[in-house]
This record gives structure tokens, C-alpha cells and sequence, in this order.
């Protein structure tokens, strides 16, 4: 028999209905955050992707733009896309 325990990750809150850059941008104020990493999967970073959009709306306050993510996050993604952030100096990703 399979066993285990799986916990939620706490979430501050879920935005619906909004436009995701003008939810973001606000976020980023709230947050006193100015140093973004966009980080996305493949297909979202495409030549007219959302990841790219994002990250153009964002202006100065984003510091990159990480796009190499593959379905499902695997861990050696997800630990380039952390290093990626350090070596950008982005206090939020």
C-alpha cells in the first residue's frame, strides 16, 4: 500500500478576471519588489507568447526573461531558472 503526506503551499490569494500584467504590476508595488524574473514554460515564451508580453509590459522592473521551463517542471529546471534569478539579482521570480 502506497502512503504519504501531501501539503498545500500557502497562497496569499488567487486574481481572476483581471488582466495578468495590471495584476502583476500591482503586486510588484505591494510586494516593494522592482527586480522581476519572468519565468515560463516553452510554449508560453514562443515569438508571441504571454511570457514575452509580460515581460515587455513589466519595463525596468523586469530583469529577464527565463523561457526554458519544459512540461511539468522537473527539478534541473527549476533549479535553473533559481540560478538564473541569482545571477540576475531578481528579488522576485
Amino acid at each position: 500500500m502506497l502512503s504519504g503526506v501531501y501539503r498545500h503551499t500557502s497562497q496569499d490569494q488567487v486574481v481572476y478576471g483581471r488582466p495578468a500584467l495590471e495584476v502583476l504590476v500591482e503586486l510588484l508595488a505591494e510586494y516593494g519588489k522592482t527586480r522581476a524574473l519572468v519565468v515560463s514554460t516553452r510554449s508560453l515564451n514562443g515569438p508571441r507568447g504571454l511570457a514575452g508580453e509580460i515581460a515587455d509590459g513589466l519595463g525596468e522592473q523586469c530583469v529577464g526573461l527565463y523561457g526554458c521551463v519544459p512540461a511539468r517542471s522537473p527539478r534541473a529546471a527549476v533549479i535553473a531558472a533559481a540560478a538564473e534569478a541569482r545571477r540576475l539579482q531578481a528579488d522576485i521570480q
